[in-house]
């Protein structure tokens, strides 16, 4: 296991390898519209995907709806026929 000493030693190793830019060649104005593109494209994203999460519900909402209306059609089918039987045997 290695020692906290010889970590810190690595971060510190690595972290002087790797130069820092300085402060005065960022260019604030573009990093912040590139932060407001990020964030337009994020919400055009979620609305996509809320749009489509919606349409989703309402198919499967239909589709639900029409096999349980199949399934209960098939019961009554099944039911009146086992009745239909069941009378026809009795009489």
């Amino acid at each position: 296991m290695p020692s906290l000493i010889s970590i810190c030693l690595l971060i510190f190793i690595q972290s002087s390898l790797i130069p820092a830019a300085p402060i005065n060649n960022i260019d604030l104005n573009a990093a912040a519209r590139e932060i407001e593109g990020l964030s337009k494209n994020s919400q055009a994203f979620l609305n996509y995907i809320y749009f489509h999460t919606i349409i989703a519900t309402i198919i499967g909402v239909a589709a639900l709806a029409l096999f349980c209306g199949l399934l209960i059609l098939i019961m009554r089918f099944i039911c009146f026929t086992l009745n239909a039987i069941y009378t026809s045997c009795n009489t």
